[in-house]
């Protein structure tokens, strides 16, 4: 109304005749200091019948949780609304789920309107950082790196390992027709770590290789060998030999079983 009395003809005016914002703080404040007056009327009930302070703190914990969970019309910015919480289906993207929700949101009748918050909202104003974020990522691994090892030339050594690590990642996600949304996207910046991982203690032995006075292709195959048995996190037969194959057929299973949990975690287990 502000806005539009600055188009008003000179001598015409508004007023509200009656504020209904004190009107509705003051119920407000009556609501929760009911609920509170509630809350703790129902501690001391439970714990008169269990006579445990321990037992009492259970439910005194799940009642208002419970609560706030029925409660599905809220008021946001003084409009009534309501909140819907969804997942996209497999192979589905986050990005295309909310244009979808949006394109539906375009059919509703006059007066109605969809605000996005938490994760959706946060993804929204992200926009297209996630290059930026996977640019500041590789920058953090290589300072700490270079911190932890006083060398520039250890760390870049060990960065050039990053770039195949996220193609296996993407190569194993892609053809399984799994979308390119923000758990993708944390699943590269988690893969630059693993792969930093391994190859920091192939380099480490490499290292250690060429001061014996080994040379340098000699060092890589001898430390890349030694390297991938800590790599495959002990897998072992019962005569204690460590087996590429048994460490192989175990990410596999977590592969395939993660399918039949969610589309989170089957992309995470993909990309392990």
């Amino acid at each position: 109304m502000a806005e539009l009395s600055r188009a008003f003809p000179r001598g015409v005016s508004w007023s509200a005749p009656f504020d209904t914002a004190p009107f509705v703080r003051i119920s407000i404040e009556k609501v929760l200091h009911t609920l509170v007056e509630a809350m703790v009327l129902v501690f001391l009930v439970m714990y008169l019948f269990l006579q445990n302070i321990r037992y009492t703190l259970i439910p005194a914990i799940v009642a208002p949780i419970a609560l706030l969970g029925t409660v599905s019309v809220m008021l946001v910015a003084g409009y009534p609304s309501i909140s819907i919480t969804g997942s996209p289906a497999s192979g589905v993207s986050s990005g295309n789920a909310m244009k979808s929700m949006e394109e539906l949101a375009a059919n509703l009748p006059r007066g109605f309107a969809v605000e996005w918050t938490g994760a959706s909202l946060q993804e929204r104003e992200a926009g297209f950082q996630a290059p930026m974020l996977l640019a500041l990522s590789l920058l953090v691994v290589f300072l700490v790196l270079a911190a932890l090892y006083e060398s520039w030339s250890i760390p870049a050594a060990v960065m050039l390992v990053v770039p195949l690590g996220l193609t296996g990642a993407v190569a194993a996600v892609m053809p399984r027709g799994m979308a390119n949304d923000i758990f993708f996207r944390v699943g590269l910046i988690t893969i630059i770590g693993l792969s930093a991982k391994n190859a920091i203690l192939i380099v480490e032995f490499a290292k250690r290789y060429r001061e014996v006075g080994m040379s340098l292709v000699d060092a890589a195959l001898a430390a890349a060998k030694v390297g991938l048995r800590p790599a495959a996190d002990d897998q072992r037969h019962p005569n204690g030999q460590t087996t590429l194959r048994r460490a192989f057929l175990d990410r596999l299973k977590l592969t395939v079983s993660a399918r039949y949990y969610s589309s989170v975690v089957d992309e995470q287990g993909s990309f392990v």
